[in-house]
């Protein structure tokens, strides 16, 4: 299935550390908003804003159509 045709999830959120990853499973939870969250182990290791550049050239992040494929609601 091409990935302009997927219904995909309304928001992205790349958390940073615990804290991060708890107050957007917070508002996921209360409001049932379609959020994938993105984390490095689960909101176990912290993503460092240096770093940021590193996580994001990984696999799902280099082209649209494997972000799609991996951050889509089917």
């Amino acid at each position: 299935m091409p990935f302009d045709t997927l219904k995909y999830t309304k928001c992205a959120v790349i958390v940073h550390g615990k804290s991060e990853m708890h107050l957007v499973q917070f508002i996921y939870t209360n409001l049932h908003l379609p959020v994938k969250i993105i984390s490095k182990n689960k909101g176990r290791e912290s993503i460092q804003i240096n770093g940021l550049r590193d996580f994001l050239n990984k696999r799902y992040f280099r082209t649209l159509s494997t972000f799609a494929n991996e951050y889509s609601i089917e």
